[in-house]
């Protein structure tokens, strides 16, 4: 979320109900996103 952004509600079904949002967002200062698998682990077998 962003100062653009108002959050209005959130329930625990995980809806998230805004008055208004922007279409565009400023993400100079993001950094770049990592591979996926970087992070992938293996399926414990107890699963």
């Amino acid at each position: 979320m962003t100062g653009d952004s108002t959050l209005t509600s959130l329930s625990c079904e995980g809806t998230i109900t805004v008055n208004s949002y922007e279409t565009t967002a400023d993400t100079s200062g993001a950094t770049a996103s990592s591979n996926w698998s970087d992070y992938a682990v293996d399926r414990s077998e107890s699963l």
